[in-house]
């Protein structure tokens, strides 16, 4: 974080900040501080898979924190998702999709189609890095299966999640250059904020008193 905030400084990037905390305990102070409509993308990457059972509670992406982005993202701002541990990428999937306020898009906020040309180029790591050991490829079926709560709700009808092709964004973060230079799998999606009628719509809300407008 320190290291992150010299570099920002040094650079006369007056628009990032470095934090150090946790996102699952409650991010309401946090999103409560920032001026009203100024957030416009939030990206989760790569939280803990939190494997084993009795360190679930301790996963990054709860009901709660899906609500807390729900309740201060400005419409039409864009979430981002991505692990390389497709249960993972599921199970946060899953939570946004059925909690509700968040649609599922293919488009980044500039209107762009994420297909599987254009973006960064995933065929080699970032500045020629090769990978320093093969790592573990935590893509395997055998990784992490089981059940979650709202499971399959981001699913297509054949059970098939419909992951991006690629990443929407000219940047990658360490863990997926990581992950890419070995040959492995990032599994991605994008979701845009929805209108109150959506919200009101998923909470079964709808129809109580004067009613929401998109």
């Amino acid at each position: 974080v320190i290291r992150g905030n010299e570099w920002a400084q040094s650079s006369s990037l007056r628009n990032l900040r470095y934090i150090n905390g946790n996102a699952s305990a409650g991010m309401a102070d946090l999103l409560t501080a920032f001026p009203k409509g100024v957030l416009k993308r939030v990206c989760i990457q790569c939280p803990d898979p939190c494997f084993k059972t009795k360190h679930q509670k301790r996963k990054m992406v709860t009901p709660r924190l899906v609500m807390e982005l729900r309740d201060h993202m400005p419409q039409g701002s864009i979430l981002y998702v991505q692990s390389d541990v497709e249960m993972v990428a599921q199970q946060m999937a899953d939570d946004f999709s059925a909690i509700g306020g968040f649609t599922r898009t293919d488009r980044n906020e500039y209107g762009e189609l994420i297909d599987a040309t254009g973006g960064v180029d995933e065929s080699r790591p970032p500045h020629g890095n090769k990978a320093k050991s093969k790592g573990h490829a935590y893509c395997d079926a055998k990784i992490g299966t089981g059940t979650w709560p709202n499971m399959g709700v981001a699913a297509a009808p054949d059970g098939t999640y419909p992951w991006l092709p690629r990443n929407p964004y000219q940047f990658q973060s360490e863990r997926e250059a990581s992950v890419l230079s070995r040959g492995e799998p990032m599994f991605r999606m994008l979701f845009v904020r929805s209108g109150a009628a959506a919200v009101a719509k998923a909470t079964g809300s709808e129809g109580a008193g004067a009613g929401a407008k998109e």
